[in-house]
């Protein structure tokens, strides 16, 4: 799974996930910046529900450790927009 496109996000394993997950991360931090609009705004339209509230809400996904389905829905948001 070298490039980020050719992850097939439901079937990937979680170790599989990691890399690519970190590069959606970088992503959405880069078009936070360059709209200019918060990162949990972003991320909420992206993943299609409110961030939590944990601590640190953005820890995994830092780390490249989320869910597929939202790393999925993530993908799909930036592919769209």
């Amino acid at each position: 799974m070298s490039e980020f496109h050719e992850v097939d996000w439901q079937n990937a394993s979680v170790q599989d996930r990691i890399a690519p997950n970190k590069v959606l991360f970088r992503l959405m931090v880069q078009l936070s910046k360059k709209l200019d609009v918060h990162f949990d705004v972003l991320l909420e339209e992206a993943q299609e529900k409110p961030v939590t509230t944990a601590g640190d809400p953005h820890r995994n996904f830092r780390r490249g450790e989320i869910a597929k389905e939202r790393s999925h829905k993530i993908h799909e948001w930036i592919a769209r927009n």
